[in-house]
């Protein structure tokens, strides 16, 4: 995936392709390291269970990596769907964190995780979703389509204005 290659890529959606992308980074990542402690971390009881934060961190992993891809090949449904997947990913980790973590200082961060969540969120939603941006995830076909053409009312003026003599049969 060469997330450079476009030139007239708008910057706010390269950034948020390169959040995107790194965010499935990090997720398989994750999942390679409890991939390569888990035996461990159910020896230890560790909560909830290795195998399942296992399987969540690849399927975030893949629904990132697979959302950037979309982002790449400007599908449209990618502006709204990408606020959404940070959001649900920022709750299922932020209720980790709540359910789980019995260290306070875990805790006690939770208010700064939040803002970053909320910035990350309103930031891919206003980078995707601005009006510069439109033209990106549109296709010049679709833009022709969407010039307005004359109006019938608009038709009726202009032939009042300007009347054509009667046909002769």
């Amino acid at each position: 995936m060469n997330l450079a290659s476009s030139t007239n890529r708008p910057r706010s959606v390269t950034l948020t392709l390169w959040g995107v992308f790194l965010l499935g980074v990090w997720n398989f990542g994750r999942a390679l390291a409890l991939g390569q402690q888990r035996v461990l971390l159910q020896e230890l009881g560790a909560h909830p269970d290795p195998t399942f934060r296992l399987i969540v961190a690849l399927v975030w992993g893949i629904v990132f990596f697979g959302l950037g891809d979309m982002l790449r090949r400007k599908r449209p449904f990618t502006r709204r769907l990408i606020p959404l997947s940070i959001f649900l990913y920022a709750l299922y980790e932020m209720g980790l964190i709540i359910l789980f973590a019995a260290a306070a200082p875990a805790r006690q961060s939770l208010l700064l995780d939040a803002l970053l969540v909320l910035s990350g969120v309103l930031f891919s939603g206003w980078a995707l979703n601005r009006t510069a941006v439109y033209a990106y995830f549109t296709s010049a076909s679709d833009l022709v389509r969407s010039t307005p053409s004359p109006s019938l009312a608009q038709n009726r003026l202009t032939q009042s204005a300007h009347p054509q003599p009667p046909r002769q049969r």
